[in-house]
């Protein structure tokens, strides 16, 4: 990629209030495409993760989503 940038950090909190058997998805849409889930299983070991696929584009985003863990 031009920019020289290759990956992103994506990283969040967890909160006080958060259940003890909270997890996390996150899903990347590039250039208002379809959303896609980086992650194979719920996250719930840690509030970070980071994507080795950066596009060359101009638009990108990133959503996290929490759900419990039954």
């Amino acid at each position: 990629n031009s920019s020289g940038i290759s990956s992103a950090l994506i990283s969040w909190r967890l909160l006080k209030t958060d259940p003890s058997n909270v997890a996390f998805d996150i899903y990347k849409s590039v250039d208002g495409e379809t959303e896609v889930k980086l992650n194979e299983k719920p996250i719930s070991n840690t509030t970070s993760w980071v994507d080795a696929d950066m596009p060359d584009v101009m638009l990108w985003q990133r959503q996290l989503q929490q759900e419990k863990l039954l």
